[in-house]
């Protein structure tokens, strides 16, 4: 059995760290009350979940590999404006994370709520063009018009787990949990961007 104390666990840690920086990720903690406020080392809620088989890394992390990376919110949680609950992520998720579902937060506390089941990278990569390209069709870019400081940041905040052999009713399984986070979150009602279920 691996225990934190055991020297394969510690190894695993000091290489997550090092790789993920743990020490310096701001941790979104309630993101409507303390968006972009960073807390001290001493105060990182843990991220890590305790298996039998050590440490697992869970949370949205950017993946260190693309231009979209400055873009992810890096944390274990997530909130909205209209909802008092704070919500953990059970997972590990990145960039390349597919079949997801997601929320867009602009600075000033409005979001949206979408899904891909591409690589998340490609379609962050969509929205941020659509805005610099004002495209009128898209949510975040209609935003700006009423926010022109307006800057957006993503995090995943569910993602479909199973066997990827047989994904025949995934597109259908992403929508239902899609269309779960949108009335969960309140995202239909301001300050949530999305129009429609």
């Amino acid at each position: 059995w691996l225990t934190p104390d055991t020297t394969a666990t510690r190894l695993m840690n000091m290489m997550h760290q090092k790789i993920f920086n743990i020490k310096k990720i701001p941790i979104f903690q309630s993101w409507h009350f303390n968006h972009y406020k960073h807390h001290s080392d001493s105060m990182l809620p843990h991220l890590y979940q305790t298996t039998i088989l050590g440490d697992k890394l869970i949370g949205c992390f950017p993946c260190g590999h693309c231009g979209n990376c400055k873009h992810i919110l890096k944390s274990k949680e997530f909130s909205s404006k209209n909802s008092s609950t704070v919500y953990d992520i059970r997972f590990f998720a990145n960039c390349n994370t597919d079949w997801a579902i997601y929320m867009a937060c602009c600075s000033c506390h409005s979001f949206y709520i979408g899904q891909t089941s591409r690589p998340f990278r490609l379609r962050m990569s969509e929205h941020l063009s659509d805005i610099k390209c004002k495209r009128n069709t898209n949510a975040l870019y209609k935003h700006t018009l009423k926010h022109q400081t307006a800057k957006f940041h993503f995090i995943i905040i569910d993602k479909l787990i199973g066997d990827r052999s047989q994904k025949s009713g995934w597109h259908g399984k992403l929508d239902m949990k899609e269309k779960k986070w949108i009335t969960k979150l309140g995202a239909l009602f301001n300050p949530g961007l999305n129009e429609y279920l």
